[in-house]
């Protein structure tokens, strides 16, 4: 009885008298850091025909991207797609719709901004009146006008810049420290912040010239 049952619906789907219609969307992921990218599949009620199955994808906000259409191929009942999100300065939400043979499903995802993900260190250990480099990482690309990291040493023996600015699109930048003339070998903590996040790194630093 399955078996006919079967036979009979690949019939009518042949014949075009059944319709396959959108059922549902899902995504991989309901947040986003901004730059980052989640995955879709749209599924359908019935296999798709002979030529394929063509459904509608749209966005209701540009700050998650989808392209216009997904093909679900002929005989299969599901297809990917992709939401491309872009770096954002603050977290906003996207609904996304697919249609297709009369019916229509949404799904929504979260975009949010990267934020201050680890600062790193060249080295762990210097002399004094040298030079370190060091380095900002965030969880996603900078937003439009970059990211102002604020920086600060907890000692004197350790001079950092007050701002660095991670440019847009990127995700890291390095800078500076430099390390002054040191009479007694001290541990420094270099801290930054950005984004609500903050990070720290040790330095110790030793008498030298």
């Amino acid at each position: 009885m399955v078996a006919r049952l079967r036979l009979c619906v690949g019939f009518l789907l042949a014949a075009g008298i059944v319709d396959a219609c959108v059922s549902s969307v899902g995504l991989s992921a309901g947040a986003v850091v901004g730059g980052g990218v989640a995955g879709g599949v749209v599924s359908l009620t019935e296999p798709a025909p002979a030529g394929g199955f063509t459904v509608e994808l749209s966005s209701s906000n540009p700050n998650a991207q989808v392209n216009a259409h997904a093909t679900v191929p002929a005989g299969e009942t599901s297809a990917a797609f992709r939401v491309s999100t872009l770096p954002v300065t603050h977290s906003t939400s996207a609904t996304i719709s697919a249609s297709g043979g009369g019916c229509s499903a949404i799904a929504g995802v979260s975009v949010h901004p990267a934020v201050l993900a680890g600062l790193s260190l060249a080295a762990s250990a210097s002399h004094g009146n040298a030079a370190v480099m060091a380095t900002a990482i965030l969880t996603g690309p900078a937003p439009s006008g970059g990211a102002v990291v604020t920086l600060q040493s907890t000692s004197d023996a350790v001079s950092v810049p007050e701002r660095i600015t991670i440019p847009a699109g990127q995700s890291s930048t390095t800078f500076t420290l430099t390390t002054g003339l040191s009479l007694t070998s001290s541990s420094v903590a270099i801290i930054a912040s950005y984004g609500g996040s903050v990070q720290s790194a040790l330095l110790s630093v030793s008498p030298g010239i």
